[in-house]
């Protein structure tokens, strides 16, 4: 099966920790991860760098939904796990999110992405000390908002080639009042 995104075609490939992997039809393209509320890794234990899980509950308005419920006032995270493909110099976050009440007017959310990589034949590394990701922008109601930021893999530390694991965490200081609710993630690569 293929699946067109802009004007490159890409072919299904098996998932990979319940993330889709989508390769270009000519198999040169990077590697981009889909991840879904229930897809997601559960920080609960003092292995992660913040020990406190955004719980995956079903949406308030689409009882349907899975999403992650992120605190305001208690910095909370999920997980993931990825391989940074080989050729790849950025990674690119596609969120999928809402506030979970609507908050009258524009509010943000702040998020921080703490990363660690296992290198081959040496031990898993610590956690790094986290970085500020842009503001996401929630709009006056509460509908599902698309975000997207880019960084560079070398402000994360990152090596391309190595496997990585990710935790992900709202911090309390962002000016949404309430619950964040994280539908999706993408996480993509060039």
């Amino acid at each position: 099966m293929s699946i067109v995104q802009g004007t490159k075609e890409f072919k299904k490939a098996p998932t990979v920790n319940g993330a889709e992997v989508l390769t270009t039809a000519s198999g040169a393209g990077l590697k981009s991860y889909t991840y879904f509320a229930d897809q997601f890794d559960n920080p609960n234990n003092a292995d992660w760098a913040v020990n406190a899980l955004a719980a995956a509950s079903a949406d308030s308005n689409n009882n349907a939904l899975i999403v992650r419920r992120f605190d305001d006032t208690t910095e909370e995270g999920i997980g993931f796990m990825l391989e940074v493909p080989t050729g790849a110099t950025n990674i690119v976050f596609d969120f999928k999110s809402r506030a979970e009440t609507a908050p009258g007017s524009a509010k943000t959310v702040k998020t921080k992405l703490y990363a660690r990589e296992m290198p081959d034949d040496a031990a898993v590394e610590a956690w790094s000390a986290g970085t500020s990701l842009a503001d996401l922008s929630m709009p006056a109601n509460e509908n599902f908002q698309y975000d997207s930021e880019s960084i560079a893999l070398s402000t994360l530390g990152l090596v391309a080639g190595r496997a990585a694991q990710f935790e992900l965490t709202r911090l309390g200081t962002g000016t949404l009042v309430g619950d964040w609710s994280l539908l999706g993630l993408t996480v993509s690569f060039n």
